[in-house]
């Protein structure tokens, strides 16, 4: 199982579930996040798309709700098979850097295991 974080196309943002609209919580986060995950397993979909949330004046916000998703993210797949790819699909560099310093900083466990900076360009 693979998490990637891309600059998508607007047909790409539009298909990706959106988080935006969620109560600024933890457990709803995770609890959303995992269960679209069980729904496209369930329809044996390989991948699945997360629309990166709208970015917030507040930064540590953005590091807040950037860590929750890729936190659902990666419990669920450690517990199951499908989906096999799931992306992270940021409309712009900036967006795309909080997912990435988040992944680095928490999962990456050795350098050739981190996010590129390619993917922003």
């Amino acid at each position: 199982m693979r998490l990637e974080v891309i600059i998508g196309t607007e047909e790409e943002l539009q298909e990706a579930v959106s988080c935006d609209g969620l109560e600024y919580n933890v457990s709803v986060y995770k609890e959303f996040i995992k269960e679209k995950l069980k729904e496209a397993a369930e329809a044996g979909r390989k991948s699945a798309d997360f629309r990166a949330v709208e970015m917030s004046e507040k930064p540590s916000d953005n590091f807040t709700r950037a860590l929750w998703i890729e936190q659902a993210i990666n419990e669920y797949q450690q517990e199951n098979e499908l989906p096999e790819n799931v992306r992270i699909v940021c409309g712009d560099s900036a967006s795309g850097e909080q997912y990435k310093v988040v992944y680095n900083f928490y999962y990456a466990v050795t350098k050739e295991n981190r996010l590129d900076d390619e993917k922003w360009d």
